[in-house]
């Protein structure tokens, strides 16, 4: 058999950029696609020259503020992406990649044990909410260091769409979000299977989660449990907490914590010393407020309604009846590709929210105030340290722990718990439609084609799982006992019309020619055998 050469990047591109094949796909192609393109590109373009001339709030030299905001975005594409995998392989048998994926293997049997998984769900999703908080405070720009406009661009534009967060929404979401999940949801086994997803992010995440920060959220969880859960329920969940002294305590500080970040949001957002008052000065101090709840609850409405339809997807279409906003929500829903698309419009609103809300309960650095002497003194929050300020406050750290354990986690437990009545909630068909819309818009829908171009680019490191679940059989390599095996010649190089191998061109076809007259004499023999047994049969008969 002729051993096949394995294509190069080069070859494997070369077949895309043909004309004829160029035309096909403008052709073909959504053409959302193109304005997505264009929409990425340009935003990236002004978000590169805010943060590599030392424009934005971070304020350090070009080089590493960009190094840091590229790793921010990666890491991000990595949270994405293994809780993606890690979900969807939880089913699989393990001794399907136990071998061959040792990486994929320590990560699933560490998450699948117990409730490893939910801990890690936790974990990661404050980290996903508090990078995406840095990612908006390293990307907004200071208008004290803002020489001039990226791009020519004009200062509404500015204003309306770089300082709100728009414009790092939406290269986060298409960079860093979309493209690891398709890519994650199609290539599990292969995605996982790396060292880095093992130590820096399954075993970051479950750190955070052990530090007690969003523990109060499973003090939401053990109401609703005990408010209607079975038997079964609590008493697993009893297990799940582990030493009782530990888990309260952890939930006590959780609470603390929580409670003293709404006191500092609070006290900033009325006093106007947040980022929202310094982007939107004309608007009163407790609009930034209003803005907050209202945000708060987008996140919990579209976090939740993500869980209560996967719920409601493995229930009974009968048991809809008994609440009728459930059922035409999810007629809605399950309709052709609407759940899919929910999805991707799930995630645009709910990381615009974010970035939006980083402004929101950002505290502005350098704060002042004019003492009773007439001197402008600097001041910080309820006088807390300029440390503690610049580290925690400044960067969006409370406002990403008030909105993981009151907006996302809260929302995915009260779903969980209420899918039907979470789901026909007053108003959440709003929700519903408001992602739909999101996805139909498309600014997000180059994330698709550049999802196509890493798995191709990446070749058999990122493979779909259908790959090794039902693998191809091997090919038989050339033995010795072969009739044209030659110790001198490649087998690779059997290739006909390969550029200066034409010397073995002949021995190809000798080669070739012997495999045709081995098949030919294997029908032959089957014909002669299907032959003899068709005379057999009919001698019998006569007989």
């Amino acid at each position: 058999m002729v051993m096949k050469n394995k294509p190069t990047i080069s070859q494997r591109l070369s077949v895309y950029f043909q004309p004829k094949t160029l035309l096909a796909i403008f052709l073909e192609t959504d053409i959302r696609v193109f304005y997505s393109a264009a929409a990425v590109m340009f935003s990236l373009c002004i978000l590169m020259v805010i943060v590599g001339y030392r424009e934005s709030n971070i304020g350090i030299h070009g080089a590493p503020a960009i190094m840091i905001w590229w790793f921010l975005l990666f890491y991000l594409s990595c949270l994405e992406g293994v809780q993606a995998a890690v979900v969807a392989l939880k089913p699989l048998d393990k001794e399907v990649y136990r071998k061959s994926h040792p990486h994929t293997f320590k990560i699933c049997e560490l998450c699948h044990a117990s409730n490893t998984l939910d801990k890690f769900i936790v974990g990661r999703q404050f980290l996903v909410v508090f990078v995406v908080f840095v990612i908006g405070f390293c990307s907004s720009y200071d208008n004290e260091l803002l020489n001039e406009n990226p791009l020519g661009v004009s200062g509404t534009f500015m204003t309306g769409f770089v300082k709100t967060g728009m414009c790092s929404a939406l290269v986060t979401i298409t960079l860093a979000q979309l493209i690891s999940q398709i890519v994650a949801s199609r290539c599990n086994i292969d995605y996982l299977n790396y060292r880095f997803h093992y130590y820096a992010i399954v075993g970051v995440c479950l750190f955070m989660e052990a530090t007690g920060l969003c523990h109060f959220t499973y003090l939401i969880q053990k109401a609703l449990v005990e408010y209607r859960g079975t038997p079964e329920a609590k008493a697993k969940q009893t297990k799940d907490q582990g030493n009782a002294v530990l888990f309260y305590g952890r939930c006590l500080l959780s609470f603390v914590i929580v409670v003293l970040s709404l006191a500092v949001i609070f006290k900033a957002l009325f006093n106007g010393q947040t980022n929202f008052a310094s982007t939107l000065p004309g608007l009163p101090n407790y609009a930034g407020f209003l803005f907050f709840i209202f945000l708060l609850c987008v996140v919990c409405s579209t976090e939740g309604l993500q869980v209560a339809l996967f719920h409601m997807q493995k229930m009974d279409p009968a048991e809809f009846e008994v609440h009728a906003g459930a059922k035409a929500n999810a007629a809605v829903a399950f309709a052709g590709t609407n759940l899919q698309g929910f999805l991707i419009g799930r995630q645009i609103l709910t990381a615009l929210s974010m970035f939006i809300l980083s402004i929101i309960t950002g505290i502005q650095a350098d704060l002042t105030e004019v003492n009773s002497d007439g001197e402008v003194v600097k001041i910080t929050i309820f006088g807390l340290s300029d440390g503690f300020s610049a580290g925690v406050l400044e960067t969006g750290f409370m406002g990403a722990l008030v909105l993981t354990v009151l907006g996302s986690l809260s929302g995915q437990v009260m779903a969980s718990a209420f899918p039907l009545g979470f789901c026909g909630f007053p108003g959440m068909w709003i929700v519903l439609y408001a992602c739909l819309t999101a996805e139909f818009i498309g600014l997000t829908h180059i994330a698709w084609p550049m999802a196509n171009a890493v798995e191709a680019l990446m070749g058999p490191l990122m493979r779909n799982d259908e790959y090794y679940i039902d693998p191809p059989p091997e090919e038989p390599s050339m033995s010795k006992d072969h009739p044209h095996y030659d110790p001198h010649i490649n087998p690779e190089d059997l290739e006909l019309g390969a550029p200066g191998l034409s010397k073995y061109g002949e021995t190809a076809r000798k080669f070739k020619e012997h495999e045709k007259d081995i098949e030919l004499g294997k029908v032959e023999i089957e014909m002669g055998k299907v032959g003899s047994a068709e005379a057999t049969v009919t001698t019998t008969a006569s007989m």
